[in-house]
């Protein structure tokens, strides 16, 4: 029974780090795709194109996380991965009205894929850690739900925020521009707010969560 328990808190914390994590990942790149279109004027495609430094960073971050994740545990990494995120984001904070690619956004780019990589990675691992092999599917989907959901609501209060300060801004005289950038500000804000609070609730929670360790390595050790 306690081993029962322990799994149940273990799959819990999981999928609210999760949740959290996707609120984080989505309204993050919603937030930077309104800013770089509708502030600096780049068109769909250059924002794409853009974005491979954050996707194809993470990539290369994510066997490393893997590594990380089953020599020491979920929760470390976990915890760095979401503070490395919040500082990425507390980069966005000063993102300027005529902000540039460099040095403006690729550093923060590069940083959030070592954050997303280090978060993402471990979460799902905790997430399957300590299910049966016959209840995986079904674990696997409930983190992937509650990501998609966390994404949803993290859009949801990322857009309130923007909106609402941009708003507030255009009726005192500021210009769109200036509006629209400190709204995003205030949004990259929120959002770190969620990401400390995901890195809080894993370093609490996630107390003794091991990996799995492949049976080709356990008996190689």
């Amino acid at each position: 029974m306690p081993f029962r328990i322990f799994r149940i808190r273990s799959l819990l914390a999981a999928n609210i780090v999760g949740f959290l994590l996707g609120a984080v990942i989505f309204a993050n790149f919603l937030v930077l795709t309104l800013y770089v279109q509708q502030v600096l004027g780049w068109s769909a495609l250059k924002t794409g194109v853009t974005f491979l430094a954050t996707a194809g960073t993470t990539v290369i971050w994510a066997g490393v996380a893997q590594a990380l994740t089953t020599r020491f545990g979920p929760r470390p990494v976990i915890v760095v991965g979401l503070l490395v995120l919040a500082l990425s984001m507390g980069w966005y904070t000063q993102i300027p009205v005529d902000g540039h690619f460099w040095p403006d956004l690729l550093p923060p780019y590069l940083i959030f894929a070592l954050g997303l990589a280090f978060s993402f990675v471990p979460v799902t691992i905790a997430a399957l850690a300590q299910v049966e092999a016959h209840d995986a599917g079904l674990a696997s989907g409930l983190i992937n739900t509650n990501q998609q959901i966390g994404g949803a609501i993290g859009v949801a209060l990322a857009s309130t925020i923007f909106v609402s300060s941009a708003k507030s801004l255009l009726k005192t005289g500021h210009s769109p521009a200036e509006a629209f950038t400190s709204g995003y500000q205030d949004a990259f804000w929120a959002l770190i707010g969620l990401a400390v609070l995901g890195a809080i609730l894993a370093f609490v929670m996630l107390r003794g969560t091991e990996a799995p360790v492949p049976e080709a390595q356990a008996e190689t050790a």
